[in-house]
């Protein structure tokens, strides 16, 4: 289920509820305007890899990503 609250990455992150977190909130929520999602969706993982693969290319990624620490870390391929 989509959610745009803390998950289970959020929370072992150091930076939970500071700069850097608010940061990727605002972040995940333009992601998911994007994909056309909204809180409370269900998809299967099938269905969200399909929806972020076909939705999302380098030119988007390089958008919705900027100035990421994953991205700029490199754990992020487009």
């Amino acid at each position: 289920m989509i959610i745009n609250d803390y998950d289970v990455w959020c929370r072992a992150c150091p930076n939970q509820g500071t700069d850097n977190c608010t940061t990727a909130v605002a972040r995940d929520n333009l992601v998911l305007k994007h994909l056309g999602l909204v809180p409370g969706t269900a998809l299967t993982w099938a269905a969200a890899w399909e929806l972020v693969g076909r939705k999302v290319d380098k030119n988007a990624a390089g958008r919705l990503c900027a100035g990421c620490p994953w991205l700029a870390g490199g754990y992020c391929r487009w």
